[in-house]
């Protein structure tokens, strides 16, 4: 990773759906100066496991306040597991964030199965629970038809966090008060103009083809 001569803390926020951590390290030698850590549960519902987004925010926004007010904070990556999305519609998102490891029921497992291109076409394996992004979408949109149909635009949390603190500019306690969901909202934009997020029909139309987009 190549630094600029002013980075000189950079913070690593690793984002997990039962663990997230904050780490300070020095820009010169990437040495570490102090470590946040925080558990966290997935709640069981309603109306399915899902990730408790909205205190994983809490505790990054806390967080960055803490360290920009004792260091100083010159840059900052995140990483997390790319099985995970959110989907929004103009306001907010429209359902929670499902647990990738939910295990869908079986009939909806065995549609998916028959939905999903050949590996040979995607290089991706079919894997248990919803460790695949098709089968978590294709559960919500059968069992959430509703709501899925509010859906126009689905992200993955990395870019969204990027995002929102490139957005507010400077790393201050008093700027983050959104909920993590009108967050997304208020850089929907943002996202979707940087390349980082992605149309529910885009997206849908290269995992299962257009047709299956338009309901047939």
């Amino acid at each position: 990773m190549h630094l600029m001569a002013d980075q000189r803390h950079i913070a690593v926020f690793d984002a997990g759906k039962t663990s997230c951590k904050l780490v300070l390290l020095n820009g010169g030698d990437y040495a570490e100066i102090e470590v946040l850590r925080q558990e966290f549960s997935v709640l069981q519902g309603p109306p399915y496991p899902h990730l408790d987004i909205d205190a994983m925010w809490s505790f990054l926004c806390d967080s960055l306040a803490t360290f920009e007010t004792k260091y100083g904070i010159d840059a900052l990556a995140i990483t997390t597991h790319a099985c995970t999305a959110g989907l929004v519609d103009a306001d907010e998102l429209v359902l929670p964030i499902l647990d990738y490891e939910y295990e869908i029921p079986p009939e909806l497992a065995t549609e998916y199965d028959d939905l999903r291109p050949a590996f040979e076409k995607t290089f991706s394996p079919r894997m248990p629970g919803g460790l695949n992004l098709g089968a978590q979408l294709h559960f919500l949109r059968a069992t959430f038809p509703k709501e899925y149909a509010k859906c126009g635009t689905l992200f993955n949390i990395s870019p969204i966090l990027e995002l929102a603190v490139d957005w507010r500019c400077k790393v201050r306690a008093d700027l983050f008060r959104l909920s993590f969901g009108s967050l997304v909202a208020q850089t929907r934009h943002l996202f979707v103009t940087c390349g980082r997020g992605i149309s529910k029909e885009a997206f849908c139309a290269n995992v299962f083809g257009r047709r299956y987009c338009a309901g047939e």
